[in-house]
């Protein structure tokens, strides 16, 4: 399936950093995450869901997905080697409400997103899957910033055309559809000014869900694009059961949504 059988629609507002004001800035402990995602192993149930999602093999591959085995043993042994306070200040442990056990924030077998920066990790974000909770899904870094998802994707000098995702898994399934892609956290995400200036001159896609809350993010986006002089096309629900871009892959493929 071409994006090019999405349709467009044209949109404009303003979107809020995705770094609160008073944020302490650290660099990223890119060493210590790389150990992390070393000590998470993709495992087959991990891969299986990312099928069921209809992300393939190649693009799991693409995209170094991890999977958490046992938060606690996983967190002591960062401990051990980077020491607690190290380890806590990169944001990757959970102190439980009594003091008296630390694990990992991402819990037990779910799945590991590193998010690159030229083969460094500057961010990691977690997904449980879907037998596992009922609620909550997501998991991110404790007081750490948000960062984008595949951010390399905006310095491709290859790509004339390139789409802004609303997370992890819509990346990936915009990359299934052949797209230079990458994913803001949250509709309220901001690019930063280097990187609205690495759009300038390429055709940007809106690929933010087909709800409310994504198309009055899209209108947002869009006409802060604009400002920086950067021509987008927000492309229209391409059908009435996809609420988002991976509703639309499993459609395509034949799976279940």
């Amino acid at each position: 399936m071409s994006p090019s059988t999405l349709t467009t629609r044209s949109s404009n507002a303003q979107i809020r950093s995705a770094i609160p004001q008073g944020t302490t800035m650290r660099h990223a402990d890119s060493t210590l995450y790389q150990r992390l995602l070393a000590l998470c192993p993709l495992k087959s149930s991990a891969t299986q869901y990312l099928l069921q999602r209809a992300i393939s093999a190649k693009t799991i591959s693409q995209f170094k997905v991890g999977q958490v085995s046992d938060s606690k043993s996983t967190a002591a042994r960062l401990i051990d080697e980077f020491g607690y306070t190290r380890a806590d200040e990169a944001g990757v442990l959970f102190r439980d409400k009594w003091k008296r056990s630390v694990r990992l924030i991402f819990p037990n077998h779910s799945l590991v997103f590193p998010f690159l920066d030229h083969g460094r990790i500057i961010y990691m974000q977690a997904r449980s899957l879907q037998h596992q909770s009922p609620g909550r899904k997501w998991w991110n870094l404790v007081a750490r910033p948000r960062q984008i998802f595949n951010v390399d994707a905006l310095s491709s000098k290859a790509a004339e055309r390139i789409a802004i995702c609303e997370g992890v898994i819509d990346t990936m399934s915009a990359v299934e559809f052949d797209y230079t892609a990458f994913g803001i956290l949250g509709i309220h995400m901001r690019l930063a000014v280097n990187q609205l200036h690495e759009l300038r001159g390429k055709e940007v896609h809106i690929l933010l869900d087909w709800d409310s809350p994504g198309e009055a993010a899209a209108i947002t986006l869009q006409q802060e694009l604009a400002r920086y002089g950067i021509h987008s096309v927000r492309k229209t629900r391409p059908s009435p059961r996809a609420n988002d871009l991976n509703d639309y892959l499993r459609e395509q493929r034949g799976l279940s949504t």
